[in-house]
């Protein structure tokens, strides 16, 4: 008896404490910000893990007290820790309403927390408010140099704010056993190492050699070349990029396409309350919704875009396939269809 009220205790701590950080911190730390999630020591990171998640359960208490009747109280929490969850003959007192309600409640705690990373994410790589706020920064500063993107740098961004950075050549000069070699390729992409901002791994393609006999640049075969971060010395940076024509009524369009992109985001997340079903339609509601609102901002901006790219008329051909099919099956789904 003492065994199991030990066991699920530490099954209902696991699940108030932990999953909803977990859930967030997967839905945030990715792209750019993936180098985040494992840095820092392990009881900073706990720390804030706990934290977020005792957030996430104070909005999941007042969402769940408010849209559905089965309600969420402090004895919630400490049924798994009293003598009355138990029957006389040891068995676990679950029927099948207690069963929906703490699957119901498992879905919760970690899906509305990763929805809600993923979308804090995607709204500071939309207006790159990690360049202006040292708060949401990626300790990966490689990312940013690569990039052209460079933090507090004033002078470099009004250098370059009437162009776009299409790509960026890297000059990497590499150590060998006997001297060191010079190599030049654009761009792919890079690792760092566990525990540290230093780069593991460098990706370049198209890459040229510097040959000390013929005086040039040679070719060096192969798609893709992989550098060892440690036998770096030292790396250049040359941003390739393209000038753009000033035009109040793009920059106007942009701005009412973000403006709609997050109404979309607003309405995604209220909307599945309003509609009947449980749980799970809840969920897959909210997934159709995101879904349908970042295929139908890109769509639009893909139409007014300054940039024009390859095969666009079949890029929009897509989209329009794919907003038809999302919207069919959020119509069948709400109308008995599914």
């Amino acid at each position: 008896m003492e065994d199991l009220k030990l066991a699920t205790s530490a099954i209902a701590l696991i699940i108030f404490l932990v999953i909803p950080g977990i859930s967030f911190k997967g839905g945030y730390y990715t792209q750019r910000f993936e180098s985040s999630l494992n840095s820092g020591s392990f009881q900073d990171r706990l720390v804030s893990t706990i934290f977020i998640s005792i957030l996430f359960q104070i909005c999941i208490v007042l969402l769940n007290n408010y849209f559905f009747d089965t309600k969420i109280n402090f004895q919630t929490y400490t049924t798994l820790l009293t003598d009355d969850f138990l029957k006389e003959n040891n068995e676990i007192n679950f029927d099948k309403n207690t069963l929906w309600f703490v699957l119901k409640y498992l879905l919760f705690s970690s899906v509305f927390p990763f929805l809600t990373g993923f979308t804090f994410n995607k709204f500071i790589c939309l207006f790159n408010l990690d360049l202006y706020i040292p708060y949401f920064r990626s300790p990966d500063y490689w990312y940013y140099y690569f990039r052209g993107h460079i933090p507090n740098n004033d002078r470099f961004r009004n250098k370059i704010k009437n162009t776009k950075i299409m790509s960026t050549i890297v000059d990497a000069l590499i150590e060998t056993p006997t001297d060191s070699r010079l190599y030049s390729g654009y761009y792919v992409n890079h690792t760092l190492k566990k525990n540290s901002n230093d780069i593991d791994t460098l990706i370049l393609t198209d890459v040229l050699r510097y040959s000390t006999n013929q005086k040039k640049f040679v070719n060096v075969p192969g798609h893709y070349f992989q550098i060892n971060g440690d036998k770096i010395i030292n790396i250049n940076t040359r941003y390739i990029q393209k000038s753009i024509i000033k035009n109040k009524n793009k920059s106007d369009v942009s701005a009412f396409i973000a403006i709609v992109f997050f109404v979309e985001l607003i309405i995604s997340f209220i909307l599945p309350f309003y509609l009947e079903g449980g749980i799970l339609k809840l969920i897959l509601n909210t997934i159709l919704l995101l879904m349908l609102s970042l295929f139908s901002t890109t769509f639009f901006y893909t139409i007014f875009s300054k940039y024009k790219i390859v095969d666009q008329n079949k890029s929009m051909g897509g989209f329009i396939l794919i907003i038809f099919i999302l919207t069919l099956i959020f119509y069948l789904l709400n109308k008995g269809g599914l």
